[in-house]
């Protein structure tokens, strides 16, 4: 370390980290040195600018005579803080050596582990695989180990070390999972976060990201707790070797509280439904499919046909949809998904259509408001009051629903998303200001009506 200004600042916060590293257990051993004075050293280093912090870390293998270790170069911040940080997560061993009939054992104690094949002094270990371990993320769902074994290495079809590799506990006959990337951190976080999800999940709140967020599709078998021994289970299960590349593979029971229940809701199945398949396609506006017949003879060949038209786009999508009432000549028209693009989409009138749930606390209240909203407008021509259960039926392929109770206004001639309605939910004066700005029939009743009671206008 030479005395320009830079080095005694950085000296000084060296000074203060030395301190407390010191208290550590174990504890670090830190020292200066001045270039000026023993400039050997430095050029025995390769020492070419200041100030300039070198880290040696002892390496405990069996295979050596005597204790040597890795040389470190400092490339952490400025402060004590930084310098304190940075020691301790290069001081890491959380990934402890092991030998290669140890990996057997490791695989069945762990659901996921990371093996880095290759040699502790490299850069692949201590710049990459090093630094995996300062995630929290990985850390929690992966076991790290490392070995220098190359004849370990061909036996699970390595050709070539450094490498690393993940072993997952669903994979059969122990197949690792081996990294081809380029030796960088983003590609190998990437490269971990994709392996890490379960080839079949039991579906559960820390799956709802990877479900409802990814674009890639999901394929979910829904069964009761007494049915997990069927065979439709193993038939699953293989297929999801050969499909795990394009889709998700999810196991739910919608008779067990809490999110699996909820996920039944979303996907239209109910209890007695069970057993059943379906598909979900969050790229294509969560688009739903289902497997159309029961699963007491699923096979594989069956059910492969049944993703690979999926997969091809050649599958018609199941939609959750009420019966049509017998009886709609109210002052409010109820639609349901089976009817909505007949008599919402393609009907050659105005239809102005009320959004709610059953599930929403107070949608008895908004549904009497409407009601009277709708006999009001008896008697405008061209135009229909209508209302839609969203908790029922499936409307998303159709339109946006982004609020619930939510109106729509969907004028003849633009019908493709409808004409959202943004005023209080509980004025009937609103609704008219809204019908006027968006409803050419209603605009023709008013001026009809406006004329009827002011002849003398004319």
């Amino acid at each position: 370390m030479m005395y320009s200004y830079d080095c005694k600042v950085f000296g000084n916060e060296f000074a203060k980290a030395a301190i407390k590293l010191k208290q550590q257990n174990p504890s670090f051993v830190l020292a200066k040195i001045d270039a000026q004075e023993q400039g050997y050293i430095a050029e025995r280093f390769g020492v070419q600018k200041y100030p300039h912090l070198i880290f040696f870390k002892q390496i405990n293998d069996f295979r050596l005579t005597s204790r040597e270790g890795v040389q470190l170069e400092y490339d952490g911040g400025k402060s004590e803080g930084d310098i304190i940080s940075w020691f301790l997560k290069k001081s890491s061993t959380y990934a402890p050596e092991i030998t290669c009939p140890q990996i057997k054992d490791k695989i069945q104690e762990h659901r996921l582990i990371t093996i880095f094949f290759g040699d502790q002094y490299s850069f692949e270990f201590n710049k990459i695989f090093q630094e995996l371990l300062q995630y929290q993320v990985l850390a929690k769902k992966y076991a790290f180990f490392h070995l220098n074994d190359q004849n370990c290495a061909k036996y699970y079809g390595i050709s070539q070390i450094p490498k690393l590799v993940i072993f997952n506990q669903q994979m059969q006959n122990n197949k690792p999972i081996l990294y081809e990337g380029v030796w960088d951190l983003n590609p190998v976080i990437q490269f971990m976060h994709e392996n890490s999800i379960l080839q079949i999940m039991e579906f559960g709140e820390e799956h709802i990201e990877i479900v409802f967020s990814d674009q890639k599709p999901s394929i979910i078998l829904f069964r009761g707790q007494n049915q997990k021994n069927f065979a439709f289970n193993k038939v699953f299960s293989d297929l999801s070797y050969k499909y795990k590349e394009q889709m998700y593979f999810v196991m739910a029971d919608v008779t067990q509280p809490g999110i699996q229940h909820r996920l039944g809701d979303f996907m239209n199945v109910l209890g007695d439904i069970q057993p059943c398949i379906r598909i979900l396609d969050p790229s294509q506006n969560f688009r739903k499919y289902a497997y159309p017949t029961i699963l007491t003879d699923l096979s594989v060949e069956k059910l492969t046909k049944f993703v690979d038209e999926f997969l091809q786009k050649s599958m018609i999508p199941h939609y959750k949809s009420q019966s049509a009432p017998s009886s709609n000549s109210g002052p409010v028209k109820t639609i349901v998904e089976s009817t909505f693009q007949q008599e919402v989409i393609d009907h050659d009138r105005d239809i102005i259509l009320l959004v709610y749930s059953t599930q929403y606390p107070q949608y008895q209240q908004a549904l009497q408001l409407w009601n009277q909203f709708g006999q009001e407008l008896r008697v405008v021509r061209n135009l229909i009051v209508a209302q839609i259960d969203v908790y029922l039926n499936d409307i998303h392929h159709y339109v946006d629903v982004t609020a619930l109770p939510q109106i729509k206004i969907f004028p003849k001639g633009k019908k493709h998303q409808g004409i959202d309605y943004h005023g209080k939910m509980n004025s009937i004066e609103d609704f008219r200001l809204f019908l006027q700005d968006n409803s050419r029939a209603y605009r023709e009743y008013l001026h009809l009506e406006y004329i009827r009671n002011n002849p003398s206008d004319l």
